[in-house]
């Protein structure tokens, strides 16, 4: 292999989504592929470009994600930057707590603080020494939701603003290939590329899509590797060792084999999360003396609870229950808050319609009146709040 150039190969995932069955093989599939790739002289990094979790699997939701760091690390990830998964369901807080626990770097340019500074825990940028004179930058870009970032408080950027900022500052700081590592979907990706030539690749997810040969957007390699750990993709680049320009680059897919061995290492460390999982259910959060009786119509030990200072959330689908017994309710669809009904206000027909986002209200509005459901007799100040979905 020649002195004059550097090759170099990124494996990539995106959205596998807890698929823990594929990704136990991909994980091991990976790690062959990745030993084989280095005794020929390459020079391997791994990627993975979100919603690698998902709150499908149990402990993901139960811990919030925190407990899953361990498992990337355990697959052999170089690093990863931030989906959606756990910012959009749990919020900053959750996403911060999961990337302080990560001893592999997890970026998020574009996930900030009002003051714009990174949310705590994620780095925007990381870089790979690859010859003396040349390193290889990663920009990471979580999704862009303008809604979202008003929602949680957090400063509303524009992604291509964002990744000029950093390129420029990875430009300045030396001599190399610059890659964004995205969440942002395909067409954002797309978007991107156009905006700033200067990019040498863009590895993708959020869009799920399946780029078997990537895509040449002016002259910005975008690769993407479909969804559910089908697919583990690869872009190869042959760099020029003194000036740190890319002279080759390409990018394929490889689908993974259903016969394809599991990996011990990543079974044993979904086996620890799920422990973990396991041990924060078994803390009490509270002992009972005796057991709450529920009662719609008057008054019962649930309600007693309340009126006594503590908040009670009721979470149900049945919306003659979630009147019945709660003063405020928030309507939840898509995983977010759809609309706020008061206890005065409150209609299967208004909460309904808020739901299927037909109609009704949002925050602070009034649903259609109609004949509310019964309500159990209860102190002004009760503070029960319902959710339905």
């Amino acid at each position: 292999m020649s002195t004059d150039t550097l090759e170099i190969t990124i494996l990539h995932t995106n959205d596998m989504h807890s698929h823990l069955e594929a990704m136990s093989r991909l994980s091991a599939f990976a790690r062959n592929l990745k030993q084989k790739l280095e005794r020929q002289g390459r020079r391997v990094f791994f990627f993975d470009a979100g919603d690698a979790t998902d709150r499908r699997e149990r402990f993901c939701s139960i811990t919030k994600g925190s407990a899953f760091p361990r498992i990337l690390e355990a697959m052999g990830y170089d690093l990863q930057t931030l989906g959606n998964a756990i910012s959009v369901t749990y919020g900053p807080q959750a996403a911060s707590q999961m990337a302080r626990r990560a001893t592999l770097p997890m970026l998020a340019a574009n996930f900030q603080e009002a003051n714009g500074s990174l949310v705590a825990g994620f780095q925007a940028t990381a870089s790979f020494h690859l010859a003396k004179q040349v390193r290889m930058g990663v920009i990471g870009l979580t999704p862009d939701m303008p809604d979202i970032s008003e929602l949680f408080g957090l400063k509303i950027t524009d992604f291509r603003a964002v990744t000029r900022e950093y390129l420029e500052k990875l430009e300045h700081g030396g001599t190399g290939p610059v890659v964004v590592l995205s969440h942002l979907g395909l067409e954002n990706d797309r978007m991107l590329a156009q905006a700033l030539p200067d990019l040498e690749l863009i590895i993708g997810g959020h869009s799920h899509s399946t780029l078997p040969g990537g895509e040449r957007v002016n002259g910005v390699l975008v690769a993407q590797a479909g969804d559910n750990a089908r697919f583990l993709g690869r872009v190869d680049l042959r760099v020029a060792t003194k000036s740190g320009k890319v002279l080759e680059k390409s990018a394929t897919l490889i689908e993974i084999p259903a016969y394809a061995p599991n990996d011990p290492a990543f079974e044993k460390a979904v086996l620890e999360a799920r422990e973990e999982a396991a041990r924060y259910l078994a803390k009490p959060i509270g002992e009972l003396q005796a057991a709450l009786d529920l009662n719609y119509q008057s008054e019962c030990g649930i309600g007693d609870l309340a009126a006594e200072g503590l908040a009670v959330i009721v979470v149900s689908s049945y919306l003659p229950e979630v009147l019945g017994l709660a003063d405020r309710v928030l309507v939840m669809r898509e995983g977010l808050v759809a609309g706020e009904l008061s206890a005065a206000g409150a209609s299967e027909t208004g909460a309904g319609a808020s739901t299927t986002g037909s109609g009704g209200n949002r925050a602070g509005g009034r649903p259609p009146r109609s004949r509310p459901a019964p309500r159990r007799a209860a102190p002004p100040s009760l503070p029960l709040t319902g959710a339905c979905s």
